[in-house]
């Protein structure tokens, strides 16, 4: 194997002196790709590390570092591509397992990201972000043994990054032990760690210990950098309400009020309750807050359901928040269309047609991705259907197989999807639909 590469390497170099481009050049690109991604100029890099693959198609480090590139433009299959052949050239390369179980977990395979993360490990058993990022796959699969085991070994081997104190806390919030949690949220905090989320979690966390002037304070923290954080404002004011500040929290609802046009309260999204919601043959099920009402209405290959806190009686109801599914089968005998692609490209035609009436529609995000067999996608829109109606804001959830379509609209008020994101979230990553049908 050894004498192959030789000869794949001798024959690239007399490629390269033969086609006029010495190797000074090749590593002058490689320099600039390299400054390029420190600079986070990532198309520029993959333009750079493109020349270099043109005349050297096995260059590791161009693949490796286009295939980060590729990470950081959020192009994950690209990234798939350039990190396989890296694995393929050097199947002891750690660097280039851990990054592929990033793309993988990025992709929604946490099987493969978990296999990823253990050849990382089995590599360099050093390699405190192998650890890490592997906790958090477990932590997203609800392992949560797994994953303090991780995070306790990653700050072991290396306790500099408060990232991992962070995500450690979070862990033991989920787990209610909330003292330790908040001694590592306190932790990164004195290690500079300032992502708006930490004030946010460890005010929860105080919040939970009975100390609502310090939670009040965290609140305060977040507020600063987004003084529209429904969340903030209203744990805050429960945290007023709890020392007898009424006057404070009467103004946290107050602005609540001028945001989301109305007084109700928000409960902290982390002390909602969930169930299961399943269709009625079972092909279908998610979980969102237990006192949702959810309809269904079932008709021939087609199965409608609407899960929504607001009052319904019918899938045709008209409702601001909340969640609608639709399984649509046979797609080729009502609509002609079979294959996956065909599919999804079929329900972005419908999208742009129907969108064509709609006073407002304004895409955010796209992302393909495959999901237990079915091709996805995931858009993040804002639409508002007529000038005087409220502007929504949505994820577009759609499944694709041969024969089959999945949609689900994922919605809330412009106002309130701060708070419901997380709620939907949690949803979408819960959602299981049956492989075969």
């Amino acid at each position: 194997m050894k004498k192959y590469f030789s000869l794949i390497y001798l024959i690239l170099i007399c490629f390269i002196i033969s086609s006029g481009i010495s190797l000074a050049q090749v590593a002058t690109w490689i320099e600039k790709g390299n400054k390029a991604m420190l600079a986070k100029k990532y198309d520029e890099a993959v333009k750079e590390f493109d020349k270099v693959l043109e005349v050297d198609s096995l260059n590791s480090i161009a693949l490796y570092n286009r295939g980060l590139s590729f990470i950081y433009l959020e192009k994950y299959e690209d990234a798939l591509r350039d990190l396989n052949v890296v694995v393929r050239l050097d199947s002891t390369n750690a660097d280039a397992y851990n990054s592929r179980g990033l793309v993988n977990g990025f992709l929604d395979h946490p099987e493969k990201a978990l296999t990823d993360f253990n050849s990382a490990i089995k590599h360099d058993s050093g390699f405190s972000m192998a650890y890490f990022n592997r906790g958090n796959i477990y932590m997203n699969m609800d392992n949560k043994d797994e994953a303090l085991r991780d995070f306790n070994k990653s700050l072991s081997l290396d306790s500099s990054n408060p990232a991992v104190f962070f995500q450690r806390g979070n862990l033991f919030y989920s787990m209610n032990e909330y003292d330790k949690a908040l001694k590592d949220f306190e932790k990164a905090v004195k290690m500079g760690y300032r992502n708006t989320r930490i004030y946010y979690n460890r005010g929860n966390a105080y919040y939970r210990t009975n100390n609502y002037k310090k939670a009040i304070k965290d609140y305060d923290e977040v507020l600063k950098a987004n003084p529209k954080d429904i969340e903030a404002l209203n744990n805050q004011a429960m945290a007023y309400e709890k020392i007898g500040y009424k006057n404070k929290a009467d103004e946290n609802r107050k602005i609540l009020h001028k945001l989301t046009g109305n007084l109700k309260s928000f409960p902290p999204v982390d002390s909602l309750k969930y169930k299961t919601f399943t269709a009625k043959d079972s092909s279908f099920s998610i979980e969102l807050p237990e006192d949702w009402l959810c309809i269904e209405k079932d008709t021939v290959d087609l199965i409608d359901m609407v899960i929504s806190p607001e009052k319904i009686n019918k899938v045709t109801d008209k409702y601001y928040t909340g969640v609608h599914l639709s399984l649509n089968l046979n797609m080729n005998k009502h609509w002609k269309v079979s294959d996956p692609d065909d599919i999804l490209d079929f329900w972005k035609g419908s999208v742009t047609a129907n969108a064509k009436e709609y006073y407002g529609y304004r895409p955010f995000s796209e992302k393909r991705f495959p999901r237990n067999g079915y091709k996805g996608l995931l858009t993040n829109i804002q639409i508002q259907f007529t000038e005087k109606s409220i502007p929504l804001v949505l994820y577009e959830y759609v499944l694709a197989k041969q024969d089959i379509l999945f949609f689900g609209y994922f919605q809330a008020p412009v106002t309130d999807f701060s708070y419901y994101q997380k709620i939907f979230d949690k949803a979408i990553k819960s959602f299981k639909i049956k492989p075969v049908f």
